[in-house]
């Protein structure tokens, strides 16, 4: 039953859910919200879900309510982990809602060999500067220094080799 009372409001009254289970009654002024009385009445509706990948937005979906919420695929960025998505709901609720997740820097091994030696080695962060060690004095010998040293730490381990040339007298 929908009627107006005295002060020129809608009154509907009587309204059964959609599985019949309950009934209600509803006074709605100027600012009458369908979506709201829709979810009073068990029929699902559109919300959003704002994914966030380190506080960015990056999707945004539209999910019907009542339905199971299945994450997008985990994004992906060169020597980053991705920490997964948080506070996933197993259903969409009757509102919008941000999925957060953010990414975590890897970090890799570099190491510095003369020859079969070891002379150096050090776990560094994707894109942290390397620093090259000094490399041991070797009587007789000039060091040439290390070959190949990538400015920033790449997202891989590395080895990086010196070599020394013999002193000629």
């Amino acid at each position: 039953n929908i009627n107006t009372n005295n002060e020129g409001e809608i009154v509907i009254s009587d309204w059964k859910t959609a599985d019949a289970s309950n009934s209600f009654m509803f006074v709605v002024n100027n600012t009458f919200d369908t979506a709201d009385l829709d979810n009073k009445l068990g029929i699902p509706h559109n919300y959003k879900i704002t994914y966030m990948v380190d506080e960015e937005p990056y999707q945004v979906d539209t999910v019907l309510s009542g339905s199971k919420i299945i994450p997008i695929e985990e994004p992906t960025k060169e020597g980053h982990t991705f920490s997964g998505w948080q506070n996933v709901p197993d259903t969409m609720p009757i509102h919008d809602i941000t999925i957060k997740g953010s990414f975590i820097i890897n970090t890799y091994e570099v190491t510095f060999k003369i020859g079969d030696e070891v002379i150096a080695s050090d776990s560094i962060e994707y894109g942290a500067k390397i620093e090259t060690p000094q490399a041991p004095e070797k009587e007789g010998h000039t060091f040439n220094g290390w070959k190949d040293v990538p400015e920033t730490m790449p997202a891989k381990d590395v080895v990086i080799v010196g070599s020394y040339s013999v002193n000629k007298y």
